[in-house]
């Protein structure tokens, strides 16, 4: 999918950061599964300082953290990354 096309969210994902991403072998799908996963379950993290969303979510056997901010026209994709480290919570 070229990232400037329309999707569910309207992900908006800067030219640099669509870089990083090819390097970084993360697809826009599972940045996608990220957001949605996010917005439907309520399990993200709110940063108050600059009223940004910090959600993850494992899928296989990486996990994906991707931070971005609700705005009128979609969800501004600020940064991505993903690691194989499983996250256990007690």
């Amino acid at each position: 999918m070229n990232l400037t096309e329309k999707n569910e969210y309207n992900l908006i994902i800067s030219p640099e950061i669509q870089s990083d991403l090819e390097k970084r072998f993360i697809f826009f799908e599972d940045i996608e599964k990220v957001v949605a996963h996010s917005k439907i379950t309520g399990q993200r993290f709110f940063n108050s300082e600059d009223s940004s969303y910090l959600a993850n979510l494992r899928i296989d056997n990486v996990t994906y953290w991707v931070r971005y901010k609700e705005q009128e026209d979609g969800m501004q994709i600020i940064t991505v990354y993903s690691h194989r480290m499983e996250i256990v919570k007690e």
